[in-house]
């Protein structure tokens, strides 16, 4: 074959098959979060929980930046749990836009018996009857007794999101804890009182974080059990954790996830 049509073969074949496939890489880099695996574990986590890369601060200012103090805790909760930091991240931003204790004061949050009164979920999608079941179990998060002797809250001072979030993580109180007929607290098993104080209190961050990250790390093995991979067992936690409508709002945790990992040194693609 002559060298000159060795040479047209070569650039065709660069221009229709290496380019494209070149650009579908990227494409899809840019679509989807990347699968993160540790050492000796089926479990995916963010390497933000490798103390030889990530315990000296957070890098340079970017997507996806926190403060130094809330980068230690999400790499803490993300070791601890074993869940990758970028989907705590991801869930704190999503659910309260970052809020650091409390409930955002952006007035979207309300009084949980004022939502059960006239809150439009509580009057069309979600029902009276539901909403109810979600203000006695935020009683039963607030009625508890710190060492001290003090409530954990008020649920007349506090505000919840229009689905009834709890906290910077928005979490449930219904799935934290439900009350059966005969008065007794049955609560779930992510439910921890992780700082010692005698509560679980899911307006303190830190404690919102680690019940969360034990709340997906549950879940996601379950998936696995299932026979699903990686990354479709986190989707399927994260949209357990975001509860109904999740669709939407995975899309944005997923962007979010990724903006974490897109800092360099934060996760292993």
């Amino acid at each position: 074959m002559p060298v000159w049509l060795g040479i047209i073969l070569v650039l065709v074949f660069y221009q229709e098959i290496i380019v494209p496939w070149h650009h579908e890489q990227a494409a899809r880099e840019r679509r989807e979060p990347p699968t993160l695996f540790s050492s000796g574990r089926t479990g995916p986590v963010s390497s933000a929980t490798s103390p030889s890369r990530n315990c000296n601060g957070p890098p340079p200012s970017h997507r996806g930046q926190v403060s130094s103090e809330h980068y230690r805790l999400l790499a803490e909760a993300a070791e601890r749990t074993d869940v990758p930091a970028g989907i705590l991240y991801a869930l704190w931003t999503e659910r309260s836009g970052r809020t650091t204790v409390g409930w955002p004061a952006d007035g979207s949050w309300r009084i949980p018996s004022e939502l059960v009164r006239s809150g439009r979920q509580c009057r069309g999608p979600l029902g009276r009857s539901w909403c109810e079941e979600e203000l006695t179990s935020v009683g039963a998060v607030c009625g508890q007794r710190r060492r001290i002797g003090q409530p954990t809250c008020d649920p007349e001072r506090i505000g919840v999101s229009p689905q009834f979030g709890l906290g910077p993580l928005g979490h449930d109180p219904h799935d934290a804890v439900r009350r059966w007929p005969d008065g007794r607290l049955a609560w779930a098993g992510y439910v921890r009182d992780f700082n010692g104080d005698g509560v679980w209190d899911p307006l303190d961050l830190e404690e919102a974080l680690l019940s969360a990250g034990l709340r997906l790390r549950g879940d996601h093995d379950s998936a696995r059990s299932s026979g699903l991979d990686e990354l479709t067992a986190w989707r399927l936690a994260i949209e357990t954790y975001l509860g109904p409508a999740a669709g939407d709002r995975y899309v944005r945790v997923r962007d979010l996830w990724t903006d974490w990992c897109s800092i360099p040194g934060r996760c292993r693609i």
